[in-house]
């Protein structure tokens, strides 16, 4: 498979791979948090009256929903995928041409969102008796220097 295939589409047939699947949806609803939030403050500081209230609203509600994604959630996966999809039409139809790019650049990453976090909850849960990567390298560390003592002492 190559890293197009497996970017635009991933398998989340494992669980370092749906965990991929979902971090597109975070990062997804996290940029679009962060533009709309820019786009915010430019049009509160600007003199003419705008939609800088609305735009913060929105960036608000983008930030929630990369919160909930972070945390594997299914339903606010799905919502963030329907929020985005029926703002992008909304608003396609009130101009003239709608941006079909970034509609569907931006419903493929929150479709993988969605996707990853329902296989996400599909796995069994992990044991609770895993080590975590420090202590699985404190544990070597341990075993290295014990096992150089053992070598010195044998030298003598």
């Amino acid at each position: 498979m190559s890293w197009t295939e497996d970017w635009l589409w991933p398998k989340v047939d494992i669980r370092r791979k749906a965990q991929n699947a979902i971090d597109e949806g975070f990062w997804a609803a996290a940029f679009w948090a962060g533009f709309k939030g820019v786009l915010a403050l430019i049009a509160l500081l600007s003199p003419a009256e705008g939609f800088g209230l609305t735009i913060g609203i929105s960036a608000a509600v983008y930030a929630s929903l990369a919160f909930g994604i972070r945390r594997r959630s299914r339903i606010v996966a799905v919502f963030a995928l329907i929020i985005f999809i029926a703002e992008r039409l909304l608003l396609g139809a009130a101009m003239a041409l709608p941006n079909l790019t970034l509609l569907a650049f931006g419903s493929l990453l929150f479709a993988n969102g969605v996707r990853g976090t329902f296989a996400y909850h599909k796995f069994p849960p992990l044991p609770a008796n895993i080590p975590s990567v420090e202590q699985s390298f404190r544990a070597m560390s341990k075993t290295a220097a014990s096992g150089e003592s053992q070598d010195d002492s044998s030298k003598t």
